[in-house]
């Protein structure tokens, strides 16, 4: 029989950045995962493919 796991505290919510000359707030916690690829420019690049690729043939006859 193994001990009860400790109940962790609940965080304590985030505090809504202020709003800066109109514009979107900003994510306080961008997606880790999409990060290197939005520093290198390759998630643009990915998405121009993709969107590409959609649009090149968007109807086709079966």
């Amino acid at each position: 029989m193994t001990a009860p796991m400790p109940v962790r505290p609940p965080e304590p919510p985030e505090k809504p950045l202020p709003a800066t000359s109109g514009k979107a707030p900003v994510q306080a916690r961008p997606s880790r995962l999409l990060a290197p690829l939005r520093e290198t420019g390759k998630l643009f690049a990915l998405a121009v493919a993709v969107a590409r690729a959609i649009f090149r043939r968007p109807f086709q006859v079966r």
